[in-house]
């Protein structure tokens, strides 16, 4: 199944910028070692490709002709981090030879080691867990560290490694399989989205795989669907992802609505060929507040029971195209 591009926006909504921001840089990590950049030596991810990752991602959950109920970003919340290419713990075996070892051996981040306290600092890291046993080589004087920044823990290692009294690092292990999203670029950017659901320790017995390209113009191609369920298929959840404030593309549906802010009545204007369209309010929460169908002239919406504060119209034209407006009451 390969759908015809849809053009989309490449402008991402504030709720996307902040829900994914630790899966773009999760993907951008893994794009510059896909690359073999000399940019993996960079602890911090550098923001250019941050920036071309969030754009396709954006682009994608902008398009809602192709997504619709199915949506990866709406209903399913189907996140990279912390499952990908960063991971935010790791384990230091350490030489107690030296002085500064024995705080964390006590669980105490700080060490009086200047250089290595202030690395730790900048990057989040806080000891976590501190192994002793004496009669095992490997497991004796290892010490956990653990971060809450999405950051090149690689590069970190490398740079933890170079103090006196660190004998070797290596990351954490994760455990599991769940969801997951893979993105590669060549002349388009390419977005893999796994779902995955039930026994997902022992690598999940059902699978759905959505398939997007974005191109340069932002236009989003769902390229395949992919289905194995041998359990029922889960319910959707609330990711309380909507379009705040930005209106998705359409070439045909026109649509004005005044006055804005409001205080009782608004008032809904359809332009164009458009006949009619069905068209809802929703809170921030998602919650529904209002819904009806606006004809050709102008609908009216009596607000003046609702709280103040921001909610959004989802007006939608038969197949014309679906645009949100930010309506503020006040």
């Amino acid at each position: 199944m390969v759908h015809a591009q849809t053009p989309s926006d490449c402008t991402p909504l504030p709720q996307l910028a902040t829900l994914y921001r630790d899966d773009v840089k999760d993907l951008a990590l893994q794009r510059i070692y896909a690359l073999h950049s000399p940019d993996t030596a960079l602890i911090k991810i550098p923001q250019r490709y941050q920036d071309t990752v969030l754009a396709g991602l954006a682009a994608i959950c902008n398009t809602d002709s192709l997504i619709q109920a199915d949506s990866v970003f709406r209903a399913y919340c189907i996140h990279e981090f912390p499952n990908g290419k960063i991971i935010t713990s790791m384990f230091v075996k350490v030489d107690t030879s030296f002085a500064w070892t024995h705080s964390w051996a006590g669980l105490f981040t700080s060490t009086g080691n200047a250089s290595l306290d202030s690395l730790m600092s900048k990057y989040g890291f806080r000891v976590t867990y501190y192994s002793c046993i004496s009669s095992h080589a490997i497991m004796n004087n290892i010490a956990t560290i653990e971060t809450d920044q999405a950051i090149n823990t690689f590069a970190f290692a490398d740079s933890i490694a170079r103090f006196p009294g660190v004998e070797f690092v290596y990351p954490g292990n994760h455990v599991g399989d769940h969801n997951w999203i893979t993105y590669e670029r060549d002349s388009v950017s390419r977005y893999e989205f796994r779902l995955g659901w039930e026994d997902c320790p022992s690598g999940c017995m059902s699978t759905k795989i959505w398939k997007y390209t974005v191109d340069n113009s932002c236009n989003v191609a769902l390229i395949s669907v992919y289905i194995y369920a041998a359990m029922p298929f889960p319910d959707p959840i609330n990711c309380n992802l909507i379009p705040v404030g930005m209106p998705i593309k359409s070439r045909h549906l026109d649509v004005s609505v005044y006055p804005n802010p409001v205080s009782d009545v608004l008032h809904i204007s359809l332009g164009g060929n458009v006949v009619s369209a069905t068209y809802s309010l929703t809170d921030l929460s998602g919650r529904e507040v209002n819904n009806g169908i606006a004809g050709n002239g102008i609908t009216s919406m009596n607000l003046s029971q609702l709280s103040a504060g921001i909610y959004v119209l989802k007006v939608s034209g038969g197949g014309m195209g679906t645009v949100y407006r930010k309506i503020v009451v006040e």
